[in-house]
């Protein structure tokens, strides 16, 4: 029996068209994305055939439930031991669903609150993005701090890949930053977002979801779920606690891989949602352990009849 660990993608690489494939195959996915429509009360299917245009409070609960169904698929076709999963941003919930660290009702009207908390800040806080590749950390924490002042900041937001992090703040900072990677012959690159996700921009969100996770009845997770957040693994004791913080503060996605490579020493990495870009980091960080990606219904069989044999 093959060990993984399953990789859950955030919010970014959504396509039209996203699960439907999925939907037209497999029963069990069309049932699982029917109790999720009833859950959330939001027209899934039509946020997936449109999902490049869908808002965040459409888009993050049709991203959590077409994730953890495609799981629920992955948990019924393949005999696999579940080393851990690692989510990225909004990654974070279907892995903590699937792990039966909440419920999937509880679950998906959390995400409801968070996109809607989200969204509420974004509209007050317009911010701005940048992916920076090929990094020297050390003289961009010192560049982020120089490009700040007092009422415009800019701060690292994801620490992705050796290669890659992103940084977000206000718009005029990030401008401000941009002009000074460019002087440095520093490849950026803008992206297509409305907010700053990950930064302090976020903090009114923070305070909203504190009081959100209240009523939560938090389970330890059956599987091990590492935190973007404090880059250790999510427990019952400390799940109220880091969640809310989490749209505030930095990701660290490759610290994060290492750590959960080197814990339980997977046979594959299986990244589930839109896209690879999971897949991508990993192959900077994890690159001898084989990576398969699980969003279409073509690449998912792909990825069973390798896997079987």
């Amino acid at each position: 029996m093959k060990k993984a660990v399953i990789l859950f993608s955030g919010q970014g690489a959504q396509f039209d068209g996203m699960g439907l494939d999925f939907y037209q195959a497999d029963p069990d996915f069309q049932a699982g994305i029917a109790r999720a429509t009833q859950l959330t009360g939001l027209p899934l299917l039509k946020i997936f055939q449109n999902s490049q245009q869908a808002s965040t409070l459409e888009l993050q609960p049709a991203l959590t439930a077409f994730a953890y169904n495609v799981y629920q698929l992955l948990a019924r076709d393949l005999k696999l031991e579940v080393g851990g999963a690692l989510g990225l941003s909004l990654g974070e919930y279907p892995a903590l669903i699937a792990s039966r660290a909440l419920s999937e009702q509880a679950g998906l009207e959390l995400v409801k609150k968070r996109a809607q908390y989200m969204e509420a800040e974004v509209a007050q806080k317009p911010g701005a993005m940048l992916a920076v590749l090929k990094p020297e950390l050390a003289e961009l924490e010192r560049l982020c701090v120089k490009c700040s002042t007092p009422e415009e900041g800019v701060w690292i937001a994801n620490y992705n890949a050796p290669k890659q992090v992103v940084v977000g703040g206000h718009k005029p900072a990030v401008d401000r930053l941009a002009q000074a990677l460019a002087a440095a012959n520093k490849k950026v690159i803008a992206l297509n977002v409305a907010g700053a996700f990950h930064t302090p921009l976020f903090s009114t969100s923070e305070q909203q979801l504190k009081q959100a996770v209240v009523q939560i009845e938090w389970q330890e997770p059956g599987f091990t779920v590492f935190s973007n957040t404090i880059e250790a693994p999510f427990t019952k004791a400390n799940l109220a606690q880091i969640l809310p913080r989490q749209v505030a503060a930095p990701t660290h996605f490759a610290t994060c891989l290492s750590q959960i490579v080197a814990q339980e020493k997977p046979d594959v990495l299986l990244e589930i949602g839109p896209g690879d870009a999971l897949s991508k980091f990993a192959r900077q960080i994890a690159k001898k352990i084989p990576r398969y990606r699980l969003d279409t219904w073509e690449h998912y069989q792909a990825t069973l009849a390798e896997l079987r044999n």
